[in-house]
Formats: C-alpha cells, sequence, structure tokens
C-alpha cells in the first residue's frame, strides 16, 4: 500500500482554513457591532418606564421585560424596578388591608 504526499493539498487547505478565519473575523466584528447597536437603547426605555412607574406604579412591572437585555445598565434599573414595584404592591395591600375594615 503506497501512501501519497499530500503537502501541496495540505498547505492549500491551510491558506483556505486561514482565508476562511479572516472571513469568520470580520463577520463577527460586523454582528456585534450591529448587536451593541441594536440594544443601546434599552437603558433610555428602561428608565422612561423607571420614571412612569414611580409615578404610577404599574409601569414598573412592564420594566420586567428588560431583565434579559445585554445592555448591564438596562437589566440593573429592571432589577431595582421590579424590587420597588414589590414593595409598592405589598404597601398596598397593606393599606388596603387596614383601611378595608
Amino acid at each position: 500500500m503506497k501512501v501519497k504526499n499530500n503537502y501541496k493539498e495540505d498547505k492549500g487547505n491551510e491558506i483556505k482554513s486561514l482565508n476562511n478565519n479572516n472571513n469568520n473575523n470580520e463577520y463577527n466584528q460586523i454582528y456585534n457591532y450591529q448587536r451593541v447597536n441594536d440594544y443601546s437603547d434599552d437603558f433610555k426605555h428602561c428608565l422612561v418606564f423607571f420614571i412612569f412607574g414611580l409615578l404610577i406604579w404599574l409601569p414598573l412591572i412592564f420594566n420586567i421585560v428588560f431583565f434579559r437585555s445585554p445592555n448591564i445598565q438596562a437589566r440593573k434599573l429592571s432589577i431595582a424596578s421590579m424590587v420597588i414595584g414589590g414593595c409598592y404592591f405589598v404597601v398596598t395591600v397593606i393599606i388596603f388591608g387596614v383601611f378595608s375594615q
């Protein structure tokens, strides 16, 4: 059984692999750039719901939408609004329970 020397073919495959790797890097950079731009307004929207939620209470619950946002600031504000919304709910239940008797 005779084994062929595939050195030239391997070298060609290495070049193709390097070219594919460079193309993948460019694609990943473009994808990451688009991903960051797509979620850049999450914090602004979350902040609007938070401010309205401090006045009206119900928009605090809508901030749960931003709980899994890639924007870390929007996530933190979403968690804070859920905590404040929970506190508002508990206080509301206590007030209605005490004064409804």
